[in-house]
């Protein structure tokens, strides 16, 4: 690969990163989601012998909720209950808080109605008991119209952020019947949750092999999954979820100038006989990938760690790991760093020592430039000819960049969505590393090691070239300003082992 060739792969890994920045900072989109049709293979159970008119609510329509809720307080969160339909209200996270120190609370805004609804063949008309146990409180609400029986169990648990609830349909008659199920969340995420750039925010849904996503504004037609195992809202840290063992699709489905998630299905109830909803919860918590994974139904999916996440998943769990004999995860990301660094030192020196050869070469090149200045392949034999005198290899100065490129986008979406870091503090004025630095100091420390980092390394570029590269700190700085605390420190470490790997280098003698 001759110089010219070396200087264009060279600026557009610069580009990419630079793109990749911009991307995020400006952009961001979610692709659109694909409506995947419901699965019309499914097996279906025998009708029963007859079917009675059960009361539901309309497709669509949102039960009117009683002006006096019922509202229950936990270790982790506070959540509401609607007196007369025995949804649920709004469910506040009382351990967190966003920059304005208000709890992330999942909730209807600006619009009347309960944030998560489940149909069952009942919609008013409830009466509810609220009993003590031994690891919490068991709010049950029981309706009764006719030949149908219907009782919600909602069983708080403290220092736990899963819901289980138990929900049976009883035919009180001695006919067969079938009720349709339905449960809604949303629309919308809620109050409290801070806004960000570089994540998604929106509805979300889930089967065996398939996430289908879209932010609460963009839907413009249904999505829908078959056999769902969950469905639900979900921010950077915090999700809201319905596990939906009971229900046959989930439909992500515009409403007003938002969207809701809804969950849908059937039950068949024989005569004097009741029917329990399976595997029917309610997990709204942070999205801490181990507690989510121990639920088994990709719960930890919810979690958006990028296209390498087989890479990101092993780091956030080594950060864990390191936080969990240091107690900051400031140093554990530090410590993380120079894991990284150390496994990538072999690639990392690789290309310093090529491009310092390359540089030596330079004198030599611009002869030849000038030699074979109107003669472009006999400058490009004298140059091949050139690097096997000198044994120097253009690729192996590019090609160890090349192959860190994906471990740096790993680690930007480690730190960039592990909850861990979500009030965690540092030093002094970092309090936060989930935070941007309120001072701006280690962004500005950091595009100064850039600065630094590119005086020492040898440079193969035309002085023109050399300008353009020399802007890159002040363009990186720019962009990390807003970038949380705990991505910034990870960056500036990693520019000081850098320096010192370059100044090592440069210090070696041929």
């Amino acid at each position: 690969m001759d110089r010219e060739t070396q200087i264009r792969t060279a600026v557009a890994v610069v580009l990419c990163a630079i793109i990749f920045f911009a991307w995020q900072y400006f952009l961001a989109p979610v692709p659109p989601p694909t409506p995947i049709a419901t699965d019309s293979g499914n097996t279906t159970q025998a009708a029963p012998e007859a079917i009675v008119n059960v009361p539901v609510i309309a497709e669509g329509s949102i039960v009117a909720t009683s002006e006096q809720p019922v509202v229950v307080d936990m270790q982790n969160y506070q959540i509401a209950f609607d007196a007369q339909s025995g949804d649920v209200r709004s469910l506040a996270l009382s351990k967190f808080t966003d920059a304005t120190a208000a709890n992330p609370t999942f909730t209807r805004v600006g619009i009347a109605g309960n944030y998560a609804t489940f149909d069952f063949g009942l919609s008013t008309g409830y009466t509810y008991a609220l009993t003590d146990t031994q690891d919490g409180k068991v709010a049950t609400f029981t309706a009764e119209s006719g030949t149908v029986r219907v009782t919600k169990r909602y069983h708080l648990k403290d220092n736990e952020y899963l819901i289980p609830m138990d929900v049976s349909i009883e035919n009180l008659s001695d006919t067969a019947f079938r009720v349709p199920m339905r449960a809604v969340i949303g629309a919308g995420l809620g109050t409290g949750f801070e806004p960000d750039k570089y994540t998604f925010n929106g509805a979300i849904i889930r089967n065996l092999k398939t996430t289908e996503k879209e932010k609460e504004d963009k839907v413009d037609e249904d999505i829908v999954l078959a056999t769902p195992q969950w469905g639900g809202y979900t921010s950077k840290y915090f999700l809201f979820s319905v596990f939906a063992g009971g229900f046959e699709s989930a439909t992500i489905k515009r409403e007003g100038i938002s969207a809701v998630v809804e969950l849908n299905g059937s039950a068949d109830v024989a005569p004097a006989a009741t029917y329990t909803v399976p595997d029917l919860a309610i997990y709204a918590g942070p999205k801490d990938y181990n507690t989510l994974k121990a639920f088994g139904n990709n719960l930890q999916k919810s979690i958006d760690y990028g296209m390498f996440f087989f890479l990101a998943i092993p780091m956030s769990k080594l950060m864990n790991f390191f936080h969990s004999f240091v107690g900051n995860y400031g140093v554990a990301i530090i410590l993380l760093t120079i894991v990284v660094k150390l496994l990538t030192l072999p690639l990392t020196m690789k290309s310093m020592k090529s491009m310092k050869g390359m540089s030596k070469l330079q004198p030599e090149m611009l002869k030849l430039k000038e030699k074979y200045k109107d003669e472009p392949q006999k400058m490009q034999a004298a140059t091949m000819e050139l690097y096997r005198t000198h044994k120097v290899n253009p690729m192996s100065g590019c090609l160890p960049l090349i192959v860190q490129i994906p471990i740096f986008f790993a680690l930007y979406k480690t730190l960039l969505v592990s909850i861990e870091l979500k009030g965690a503090p540092f030093i002094f004025w970092l309090t936060d590393l989930s935070m941007k630095d309120p001072y701006y100091i280690t962004p500005i420390l950091m595009g100064a090691t850039m600065f630094l980092q590119q005086l020492l390394t040898p440079s193969t570029v035309d002085p023109m070239q050399k300008k353009m590269f020399m802007m890159m700190p002040v363009v990186f700085t720019f962009l990390f300003l807003s970038f949380p605390s705990g991505l910034v420190i990870y960056w500036l470490t990693n520019n000081i082992l850098s320096i010192a790997q370059q100044y090592a280098i440069n210090k070696t003698k041929d």
